[in-house]
């Protein structure tokens, strides 16, 4: 890259690990000023300030934009950069990254800033749920509602996260979804958990949709059509080995375009973030729709 290239890197400063935030900023300064890039940073303030963030970038002539945060922060500043051409860096610092993961992007905070830096672009698929654009995994049911109490809860942290997702699990109760997709009869089925899924996976390795591929130009629906507790050993396994298609108590079906009914209106999550949806759902692709920063050059 010439070092006349403008980057602008758009920091959430409460994501990561508590003792690398101090040193966030300090750190992107140094590998930034040894590139010869033309880097500037902006710090997030609250929800969507890194779609706005972002936006500006993008009229302020930026011809990379970096998120520098988990998950929720990519999916603010990516819906920003959709079908504008400007490539989307990602130096991932949330606990589940599935993304970046993906993607083949380094983990290490360094790596990462250097990939975002030097690395080539690739151009993937993107989705969206009436009107809310995802570049992971969307989804509604048990997921969904866990998100959604923890985020009303006044309380943080994994164990927190882990005590109300035993809550839920006990108390949450399956939904009757009618599935259709282009030119086919709707399915029928009822369902503990649904994702429609762009990627592979949810982050740390618990693919969702192993047969997901980020540019095919199709979004994979995944269905967990049990929520009996006997069963959860086996999913797991099947989650964690890149085998989640093969159980019998999982529907997949692959669509550019999903058409969802189902039982109650209620949370919907796009790659974590949380929004209060209707009944009705239209899920579809937009094909080649993203440039995303990646290691391996030119895609």
């Amino acid at each position: 890259m010439s070092g006349t290239v403008k980057i602008c890197f758009i920091v959430n400063p409460v994501a990561g690990k508590r003792a690398a935030r101090a040193r966030c900023r300090e750190r992107l300064a140094a590998l930034t000023s040894r590139s010869g890039v033309v880097a500037e940073f902006r710090t997030t303030t609250g929800n969507l300030h890194a779609r706005k963030l972002a936006l500006s970038a993008i009229e302020e002539g930026f011809e990379r934009v970096v998120s520098v945060g988990g998950d929720g922060t990519m999916n603010e500043v990516a819906s920003a950069l959709v079908n504008t051409g400007v490539p989307i860096g990602l130096v991932p610092l949330g606990s589940g990254n599935g993304l970046a993961r993906n993607l083949g992007l380094p983990l290490d905070f360094d790596r990462a800033v250097e990939v975002a830096l030097t690395g080539g672009v690739r151009t993937i698929d993107s989705g969206r749920v009436n009107g809310q654009a995802f570049f992971n995994v969307m989804g509604v049911g048990y997921d969904a509602e866990l998100g959604r109490r923890f985020n009303d809860s006044k309380r943080r942290g994994f164990l927190t996260y882990l005590g109300l997702g035993v809550s839920v699990f006990c108390s949450y109760r399956m939904q009757r979804y009618e599935i259709g997709t282009e030119g086919n009869a709707p399915v029928v089925f009822d369902a503990f958990l649904l994702s429609v899924a762009n990627s592979t996976q949810y982050g740390n390795g618990a693919h969702i949709a192993p047969g997901a591929s980020l540019d095919d130009g199709r979004l994979d629906l995944v269905g967990i059509t049990t929520s009996n507790p006997v069963c959860v050993p086996g999913l797991l396994t099947r989650l964690f080995s890149g085998k989640m298609d093969r159980s019998s108590h999982v529907v997949t079906i692959s669509s550019g375009r999903f058409d969802i009914l189902r039982q109650l209106p209620g949370p919907v999550h796009t790659d974590g973030e949380i929004h209060e949806m209707d009944t009705k759902l239209e899920v579809e692709v937009l094909p080649m729709s993203l440039k995303v920063v990646v290691p391996d050059g030119p895609q």
